[in-house]
């Protein structure tokens, strides 16, 4: 009993100092990239930031495959209220990296209790603060990649889409052509831009920017394929979407089976398919049996609802004289000066319930049946004997 309250009383030490030292500390940068060079020695400064009014006692660890190229101070050293202390991290390349592309080697800053003699034991590093440092090592020959980036817009607006193209390769890129290609849900394509053809040095990265008009697709969420044609080799294509919003709020999901003769939450997921947030969001919901409403109008709270999110409304629902059954819930959401309305099936079923009478019988029934059991038993045994 006492090391089982040894054990809680440790737990409980434990959480504490997790959610004491939640956000105390940051790493700046959280990301550094660098060009792989043969031999090459560099040197790069990280800072650890205490943002806590106390000390914090941290360190930091280095992990990935090129991490053993890497060196930095060892052991933890207590960070003053509001200070930082700067790691100097020194790299010295090798003169081969065989495997091309992106290293990711993580930055870890580990947090600790201060040592002051009274921990709970077993009780170590707790917090870790990721950040990462980059290493490109580039290919032989031609190699180019892409990325994409777009922004969300609303209807009659226009949206720029940054179309970067970068060669990782050792050698120049004589003709790179991106292309941008516009999809509807159904999968048909709607629209297909290119980038103006660009000569790409080695390790380099070309970028254009590709204007589109929200007018000539409407609202909706459409997907987008990127890629870059260079020197008769193609990049791997990139997929992303172009959200193009309207001042409209959907139900996703709702409460599909309730149960009758309590009080029970009824809830609806809403999503936001405008490019802003909306404000004072709420539901009005009405059940209906075969074409007569029932019961009083449940009324939600009203939430503000940022773009393009998703969240709950909810109200409660005393069941407790609705009949079972299938009835039709007509949701009406109201923001702004606009309604959705929609109108949904929800069962009413009843909860099962053992009852007193039921658990005698079943207990009745049981004696029983052992009662018939043991009479087997024993009618074989003599049977058994008389043979």
């Amino acid at each position: 009993m006492v090391r089982h309250g040894s054990f809680v009383l440790e737990v409980l030490i434990f959480l504490l100092l997790t959610l004491s030292f939640v956000s105390a500390i940051g790493i700046s940068p959280s990301k550094i990239e660098l060009a792989f060079e043969p031999n090459a020695h560099e040197e790069i400064i990280i800072n650890l930031i205490n943002s806590a009014g106390r000390p914090l006692n941290a360190t930091l660890q280095l992990g990935g495959d090129l991490a053993q190229y890497m060196k930095s101070e060892e052991g933890f050293f207590v960070i003053p209220p509001y200070q930082s202390k700067a790691y100097t991290i020194t790299i010295d390349f090798p003169a081969v990296i065989r495997k091309p592309g992106e290293h990711i080697v993580s930055v870890n800053a580990v947090q600790a209790p201060i040592n002051t003699g009274k921990e709970a034991q077993g009780i170590g590093a707790v917090i870790s603060v990721e950040g990462k440092i980059v290493i490109r090592v580039p290919y032989t020959g031609k190699y180019a990649e892409t990325t994409l980036e777009l922004q969300d817009i609303n209807e009659g607006e226009q949206s720029k889409a940054t179309f970067s193209t970068i060669n990782y390769g050792l050698e120049d890129i004589q003709r790179a052509v991106g292309t941008l290609q516009i999809y509807d849900a159904t999968g048909a394509l709607l629209d297909s831009l290119s980038t103006p053809q660009v000569y790409i040095p080695a390790q380099t990265t070309e970028t254009a920017l590709i204007v589109l008009d929200s007018s000539k697709y409407g609202a909706g969420i459409f997907p987008i394929i990127a890629f870059t044609e260079y020197d008769g080799d193609t990049t791997e294509q990139i997929t992303e979407e172009l959200r193009i919003g309207t001042l409209f709020v959907n139900v996703t999901d709702y409460t599909k089976k309730v149960y009758t003769k309590s009080l029970v939450p009824f809830q609806i997921q809403v999503h936001n398919r405008w490019n802003n947030q909306i404000e004072h969001l709420s539901a009005e919901i009405r059940f209906f049996k075969q074409g007569t409403q029932i019961g009083d109008v449940l009324i939600t709270p009203s939430i503000a609802l940022p773009a393009w999110e998703q969240l709950p409304l909810s109200a409660l629902w005393d069941t407790r004289l609705v009949e079972t059954g299938l009835y039709d819930a007509q949701i009406t959401l109201h923001y702004y000066d606009k309604t959705t309305l929609v109108t949904v099936p929800v069962l009413v079923e009843s909860k099962f319930n053992l009852s007193t009478t039921l658990i005698l019988t079943i207990i009745i029934i049981g004696m029983l049946l052992i009662d018939v059991i043991v009479w087997l038993v024993h009618h074989f045994k003599n049977h058994e004997k008389e043979d």
